[in-house]
């Protein structure tokens, strides 16, 4: 098997494989989430619900994602079972990620409102995923990364063998 085969079927195969790794784990991360995308005008609000239980796990995620921060005022709120508030405050910048403790099990609400121009929202909530699936994610980055060095060393060395088939021996 020639060097610019084995080097196309190593990059090809790690491209794949990292694509795989990095679909499943964001797929692992997501899946525990539950998420919506608004379009929020001035005055408006949304609301995310999840079941959150503390036998699954202690720790509870939101996060809020403003599109056009720049003329937009996002606020967030949480509200636990028993109307009790982990968390509130403004997204300040493009987003606001904030982990709490699940205190009660049962429906946890995130309340986002806007007070500025109109904006698209997207936000997620659920429990705190496990670190197994971001190590999953990033292998799978990590995997892409080498993929893709090996692709670009087969074009190197690709470029270099015509150029030394061109030049050939002299006389």
């Amino acid at each position: 098997m020639s060097k610019v085969s084995l080097l196309l079927i190593t990059g090809s195969a790690l491209l794949v494989a990292g694509l795989a790794l990095s679909f499943y784990g964001s797929q692992a991360v997501l899946g525990e989430l539950t998420t919506v995308t608004e379009i929020l005008g001035p005055g408006e609000s949304a609301q995310l619900s999840a079941e959150l239980d503390r036998n699954v796990g202690e720790t509870a995620v939101y996060v809020v994602q403003v599109m056009n921060p720049q003329d937009s005022q996002v606020s967030a709120h949480v509200t636990g079972p028993l109307g009790g508030v982990p968390d509130s405050g403004d997204v300040e910048g493009d987003s606001r990620e904030v982990r709490f403790g699940i205190e009660n099990s049962g429906t946890y609400t995130l309340t986002i409102r806007n007070d500025g121009q109109a904006t698209e929202v997207a936000a997620a909530l659920g429990h705190m995923p496990d670190t197994t699936a971001f190590s999953i994610g990033l292998t799978g980055f990590y995997i892409i990364l080498v993929g893709l060095v090996a692709m670009a060393a087969l074009a190197v060395y690709v470029v270099m063998q015509r150029k030394s088939r061109r030049s050939g021996p002299r006389p």
